[in-house]
Parts: structure tokens; sequence; C-alpha cells
């Protein structure tokens, strides 16, 4: 299974329902990406990345998790204000 896959499920799977999602894969297979969830609405920046961190943590070996470069976490609102600004 692809690691943006596992990522998807994995956070699916903890209670951080992701509505949208956008990856980019490098040829080195280092990715970066754009998570949507309304789980992430009335959290901060940081309270989203450690809850999108821990739970990935704790389903991914090292080496997946070396390969993951970036994950931006959006509310479904900011994401449609990101696509008016685009």
């Amino acid at each position: 299974m692809e690691l943006e896959t596992r990522i998807v499920n994995i956070l699916n799977a903890s209670g951080v329902t992701i509505v949208h999602f956008s990856f980019d894969k490098k040829e080195n297979g280092n990715i970066g990406g754009i998570l949507t969830s309304g789980t992430f609405e009335g959290m901060d920046e940081i309270e989203r990345q450690e809850l999108v961190w821990d739970k990935l943590k704790e389903k991914l070996s090292q080496e997946e998790q070396s390969h993951i470069m970036s994950l931006i976490t959006v509310t479904p609102e900011e994401e449609k204000i990101y696509k008016q600004e685009a």
C-alpha cells in the first residue's frame, strides 16, 4: 500500500476524518501533502500537527515517517478560501 493511502487510512481510522487530500510524490519517494478535515476546526496549526503526527507515529515505521516532508492541515472552509485565492 502506498504511503499516501496509509496516511489517510490511519487518520480516518483514528477519528481524524479526512474529507479531501492531495499529495505530491518525488522520485526519491518523499511526499508532501494537504489534508482537509473538519476535525481541525477550532485548533491552531500546532495542535493540528500534534494530532496528526501522534496518530501517524503510532502506526508508521521510522522509515515511512522519514519520507513525509510536510503535511499541511486545513479545515474545509480554509480549503475553500485557498482555492478561491489560487
